[in-house]
């Protein structure tokens, strides 16, 4: 691996105040570390590469008091039982549902819906009690996933999000996210 080379290359991104132990951790298990940051990239040099595709991301969470994994199984799974190996007495939450996943969910009323398994949550907007709503989770409150109405299905490379505008990876900056929008805009994708 060569650092920054992107040539399909696909692994996790890892961000936040533990990147270089985590980046250690998953290098070590044979986890490929893609989209390193410069300090990363600095630190690891050619162990990881600089542009590829994050199918994970690991993060800090936003009280920094841990850490949030997000992104495609099975490679969360592999990122998870890492971790759990090289920290056995560390807590670990799983999330009732999952991020960005679309979901039919019946409305309880008062703005809770139920998800497939009985889970709970919350939906964004009004909707009539015992209406079924396709609504994806955008994020969570606490455990309890917040909810909105349509479809978003996720790729590798874009998210598509039923009825939203078009917008960019926040990870994807200057020349690049302005071209990808003004493809998106020029290809008369709607939203």
């Amino acid at each position: 691996m060569v650092a920054g080379s992107s040539q399909a290359s696909k692994g996790v991104r890892v961000r936040g105040i533990y990147a270089t132990a985590i980046t250690r951790l998953l290098l070590d298990n044979g986890i490929p570390v893609v989209d390193a940051s410069d300090q990363i990239v600095e630190r690891f040099g050619s162990e990881v590469h600089e542009g590829g595709v994050a199918l994970v991301t690991v993060k800090d969470r936003d009280d920094r008091r841990g850490l949030v994994i997000i992104g495609a199984r099975p490679l969360v799974d592999s990122v998870l039982n890492t971790l759990k190996s090289a920290l056995p007495s560390s807590p670990l939450v799983i999330m009732p549902a999952e991020l960005y996943a679309t979901y039919l969910c019946r409305v309880l009323g008062g703005g809770v819906v139920e998800l497939p398994g009985g889970v709970k949550g919350q939906l964004e907007g009004s909707s009539a009690e015992g209406e079924l709503v396709v609504a994806h989770v955008v994020r969570f409150r606490g455990f309890t996933p917040v909810l909105r109405r349509g479809v978003m299905v996720v790729g590798e490379y874009a998210r598509l999000i039923e009825g939203a505008r078009h917008s960019v990876s926040e990870h994807i900056r200057g020349a690049e996210r302005t071209l990808l929008l003004t493809l998106a805009m020029r290809a008369g994708l709607e939203g």
